[in-house]
């Protein structure tokens, strides 16, 4: 929220208009909405709309796994190519940066298809902007791929306008007295 908000200060972006958009349950909208809304006055940062959005979990489309699939096809290995020589059946949980086996694929799939819905939900609701500012995925050091990781990155900002991705550290940089 506070990137964006600090490019309007500056005279290219002056004129923009920051639309932020933040995951969140059907059932709590209305709620969710004056949270964000209230958490927006108090950092004094005026989004020209706050949408919530409901639909981040479900399934992306046919043509979104396809294209990635295809894209993490030279990073696939099977598990017979990458075992130690005692057998198919013995394979290691290591994590090897370059290659991305069946079982990794299975571990991260749901965080998969949520970096699919992210960019199908960008190109529904931003595909004319100048700018989009995202949050790059998380996840534990060491437990996923980087090849994984980079396809996710990829996959995020397909086909879409600059693409600034952001990742903090946890640590909140705005403060406030309530």
């Amino acid at each position: 929220m506070l990137l964006p908000y600090l490019l309007t200060l500056r005279k290219y972006w002056s004129k923009a208009k920051i639309r932020l958009f933040t995951p969140g349950r059907e059932d709590q909208l209305e709620r969710d909405q004056i949270q964000v809304s209230t958490l927006c006055k108090k950092f004094r940062i005026s989004p020209t709309d706050v949408q919530i959005l409901t639909t981040l979990n479900k399934k992306p489309s046919d043509e979104s796994k396809a294209r990635f699939k295809e894209m993490i096809r030279p990073f696939r290995v099977d598990v017979e190519e990458n075992s130690s020589g005692d057998g198919p059946d013995h394979h290691t949980d290591k994590i090897v940066d370059d290659v991305i086996n069946e079982d990794t694929l299975t571990k991260f799939a749901k965080k998969t298809n949520r970096q699919l819905r992210i960019n199908e939900l960008i190109k529904e609701h931003s595909a004319k902007s100048d700018l989009v500012c995202v949050t790059l995925p998380m996840v534990r050091v060491g437990s996923c791929p980087a090849a994984l990781y980079m396809a996710w990155l990829d996959a995020i900002s397909h086909d879409l306008p600059p693409v600034l991705m952001l990742r903090g550290n946890q640590a909140s940089v705005l403060t406030f007295y309530s």
